[in-house]
C-alpha cells in the first residue's frame, strides 16, 4: 500500500494493520483480474484515483478497492448502468449515494448526462470523487447513530447502505474484496 496516500488521513495506519493481519489470518487472496485490465487504462484510473484520494483524504487503496469490486473497474462501466438497474459506473453508485455525496436531490440522471460529455479522464475522476464523498459522507452524516465509526463499517455500509447497516446488515464478503482488491493498487 501506498504510504503517500495514509499520511494525511488520522488513524488509517490501522487500516494497513488491519488488512496485513486480514490476510495472515485467512482472509483471502488477492484478487487476479486487476491484471487483465490494460495498462494505459490502469495507469489512467491510477492517476485519477490518486488525485481524488489526496484531496478527498481518502485511502486510493480504497478506492480502487470498491472500483475493482463493483465494476472491475472495466472501461465498460464508466458511462454505463449495472445490470441490477440501480448502480452506475465503476463505483456503482446508487441515487442515494449520490445524493448524500452531493448534497442534491434525485443526482443520478444529471450525473449521467454530465459523464456522458466528459473525457474518460474526467469521468473517472468525478466518479472516483463521488465514491470518495460518499464514505466521508456515510462516517459524518450518519456516523454514531447509524454505528458507521470506522472506514471499515464505511466500507460495508457502502454496499448495504446506511439504514440497513443501522439495522445489523453486514457486508463482510464484500469488505473482503476490497480488502483484497486495495493490495493489488
Amino acid at each position: 500500500m501506498k504510504l503517500k496516500t495514509l499520511l494525511p488521513i488520522a488513524g488509517v495506519a490501522i487500516l494497513v494493520l488491519a488488512t496485513r493481519a486480514h490476510a495472515h489470518t485467512g482472509g483471502g487472496s488477492s484478487p487476479s483480474s486487476a491484471d487483465s485490465l490494460s495498462p494505459q487504462w490502469r495507469e489512467l484510473l491510477k492517476q485519477q484515483i490518486d488525485k481524488v484520494a489526496f484531496e478527498q483524504r481518502v485511502p486510493a487503496e480504497v478506492l480502487w478497492g470498491i472500483c475493482m469490486t463493483e465494476s472491475g473497474c472495466s472501461r465498460e462501466y464508466l458511462r454505463s448502468m449495472h445490470p441490477d438497474g440501480k448502480s452506475f459506473g465503476l463505483f456503482g453508485l446508487t441515487n442515494g449515494a449520490l445524493q448524500d455525496a452531493l448534497n442534491e436531490y434525485n443526482p443520478l440522471p444529471g450525473f449521467r448526462r454530465t459523464i456522458d460529455k466528459v473525457s474518460d479522464e474526467r469521468a473517472i475522476y468525478l466518479q472516483a470523487e463521488a465514491a470518495a464523498k460518499y464514505l466521508h459522507a456515510l462516517r459524518t452524516k450518519y456516523g454514531h447513530p447509524y454505528r458507521i465509526h470506522t472506514l471499515f463499517d464505511a466500507i460495508q455500509a457502502y454496499h448495504v447502505g446506511p439504514t440497513a447497516y443501522r439495522w445489523g446488515r453486514r457486508a463482510p464478503g464484500y469488505l473482503d474484496k476490497v480488502l483484497a482488491y486495495a493490495k493489488t493498487f
